[in-house]
């Protein structure tokens, strides 16, 4: 197959890209350039991904059989897609976000339908983020002259982590540094940076479409996330003396997690992260 990432140069795009490359499809990334660390067997293209005229310049007559889409913030984002992207491609996958659901746990692909989208004012960053997700799957989900899968996964955990949250998390515990955790008890759950990547590359070969969650299925609460991340470093964490400014990045107010019932299914089922949690934590604490 030739396929299309738009943004792969890190993280589970770079995965992605690889995985799809070693089974010998024909992959491109397409970024703005800025960044284009060696990936053996990868071509590239340059362009910007907000701005249509440089989408169509770096597109040109180019076709793929799939196109994977892991820099669409926006409904303007989408847009442009399907400007330059109809009649040249059959299948497309929008990378989506647990964000687009409100605070609660085992949310289904039904508790946010794109089709029922009301855009709503937003003030914040995290609420400019979401929103966004949500008005570009409604693009999407039901103006696209091609078949769309969406996947929504959660936060994002590996050794490759950019953000450095959960390395941030498990160094403010062994340093003693103060962490702020706004509701103990509240889960939440993860996805593996290489679990992601599978899913996506699942998606892709089963020519799936529609919405799909992908998590690992079980869950762990903001504490035991703490405990355990004490028990592995041998720190007692700095709970008390916490205040607002030293907000954990896991400091959600309520349980936040997805039911993954529908992938599994279909037949994809990542490992859950009692069988890898703790190996990452002490990857980060060493």
């Amino acid at each position: 197959m030739k396929i299309l990432i738009l943004g792969g140069n890190r993280y589970f795009g770079k995965r992605l890209a690889k995985n799809l490359a070693a089974k010998g499809n024909e992959v491109t990334i397409l970024t703005r350039g800025n960044v284009n660390p060696e990936i053996p067997g990868i071509l590239r293209l340059k362009g910007d991904r907000t701005n249509l005229e440089s989408m169509q310049t770096a597109i040109g007559e180019k076709k793929y059989d799939v196109v994977v889409d892991n820099i669409c913030m926006t409904a303007k984002d989408a847009k442009i897609s399907l400007k330059v992207f109809a009649g040249k491609t059959s299948q497309y996958l929008m990378t989506s976000t647990l964000s687009i659901y409100p605070f609660r746990g085992n949310m289904k692909e039904t508790d946010y339908d794109p089709r029922d989208y009301k855009p709503i004012p937003v003030k914040d960053p995290w609420a400019e983020y979401s929103e966004g997700k949500r008005a570009a799957e409604q693009v999407f989900f039901t103006k696209a002259p091609f078949k769309v899968a969406i996947l929504r996964i959660p936060v994002i955990v590996g050794e490759d982590d950019y953000t450095r949250r959960l390395q941030d998390q498990v160094l403010k515990v062994k340093n003693g540094e103060p962490i702020y955790i706004p509701n103990r008890e509240g889960k939440m759950s993860f996805l593996r940076s290489e679990d992601a990547a599978q899913a996506m590359q699942w998606l892709i070969e089963n020519h799936k479409e529609g919405i799909y969650n992908f998590s690992s299925a079980d869950t762990i609460s903001q504490i035991g996330l703490i405990h355990l991340i004490e028990k592995i470093t041998g720190k007692k964490a700095n709970l008390d003396e916490a205040t607002e400014k030293d907000w954990s990045p896991f400091g959600m107010p309520d349980d936040w997690y997805m039911n993954v019932e529908k992938a599994a299914k279909e037949g994809f089922t990542p490992p859950p992260m009692t069988a890898w949690l703790p190996e990452l934590i002490q990857y980060f604490a060493r």
